[in-house]
């Protein structure tokens, strides 16, 4: 389970990068082209003539601040806790997870 909510935050966290440049993109007066796939990257295409260079920046960073929202919500939600490993005689031993919580009991 612990590999599934890493890929579920991963392609959160991508779709919601590409997205907000597209809404921003939008929302300014840009034009959406098409989503462009790079090998194992995949980005979209804008058409930002016409607007503004502040209307571009917000274009830019709109991608990165939706990722930290993606992010810190996953933290919220999953916070840090306690993973369990196998130890030599079978038991389990307790240490401290700081990925988002994922490896959480």
């Amino acid at each position: 389970m612990a590999m599934n909510a890493l890929l579920v935050v991963a392609v959160s966290m991508i779709l919601a990068h590409e997205g907000a440049h597209v809404l921003v993109n939008r929302l300014l007066g840009g034009q959406f082209r098409r989503v462009v796939f790079r090998g194992l990257a995949v980005g979209v295409e804008l058409i930002v003539t016409g607007l503004s260079p502040t209307a571009v920046a917000w274009t830019l960073i709109a991608g990165p601040l939706a990722e930290a929202l993606v992010a810190g919500a996953a933290a919220i939600l999953a916070p840090p806790g306690r993973c369990v490993v196998a130890a030599p005689a079978g038991g389990a031993v307790g240490g401290q997870c700081s990925a988002l919580g994922i490896f959480s009991q």
